[in-house]
């Protein structure tokens, strides 16, 4: 699938709506340019749901998904997946071994998911 996304943030979420940014990428779907449209996401989860309320075009999200981001602010990955679901968006990930931090955890940390038998960190 080919996905154009436009990158979204409380500090051009305003810039984009007054350049006509949606407009534009809605048009550009209709026109058959591009397939599909979806936004990658760093802001709150608030702010998402009022995006996708206001933009139904949005087909998919990308947001920072691992477990390490799942509850930790600012990120909050499960708020924002639970936004995205909210609204039927798929969901794409990003960060997944939060940037290979999570591919080599201390040992203490290490052994926690050791001693749960799933798998290594990264598989978790």
């Amino acid at each position: 699938m080919a996905f154009h996304y436009i990158s979204i943030q409380i500090q051009n979420y305003q810039i984009f709506r007054e350049q006509a940014a949606f407009e534009t990428v809605r048009e550009l779907k209709e026109e058959g340019r591009i397939r599909h449209i979806g936004i990658v996401f760093h802001d709150s989860p608030e702010l998402l749901d009022i995006i996708l309320t206001q933009h139904p075009e949005i087909e998919a999200v990308q947001i920072r998904f691992n477990y390490a981001d799942w509850a930790e602010p600012p990120i909050e990955s499960r708020r924002l997946y639970d936004v995205c679901v909210k609204h039927g968006k798929a969901v794409f990930a990003t960060a997944p071994v939060k940037g290979g931090r999570l591919a080599e955890l201390p040992e203490e940390a290490e052994k926690i998911l050791r001693d749960m038998g799933g798998g290594s960190s990264t598989s978790y």
